[in-house]
């Protein structure tokens, strides 16, 4: 199971390049395929020193692309 979830993780496409990511300081464990949400939604909240009430559009969608992934984990996996 557990190689089958790093073949899973490994094979997904992330649409922003190594680079991007380390220009960004996106951290290794956070590098899955919502990455290209990971790094506006960081930028947001440095630009609004972290205000609760601000990033809520971008907050919304990194963690609706987060379930989406869990989900298709979940489905991989054969548990839904």
């Amino acid at each position: 199971f557990l190689c089958h979830f790093f073949f899973v993780v490994l094979s997904m496409s992330t649409k922003v390049s190594q680079e991007d990511l380390e220009a960004n300081q996106i951290p290794p464990a956070w590098r899955d395929a919502c990455a290209h949400l990971l790094i506006p939604l960081n930028q947001c909240r440095l630009n609004t020193m972290y205000l609760p009430w601000k990033c809520t559009h971008e907050k919304h969608a990194y963690e609706h692309c987060q379930h989406h992934e869990y989900l298709h984990r979940l489905k991989a996996a054969g548990k839904h």
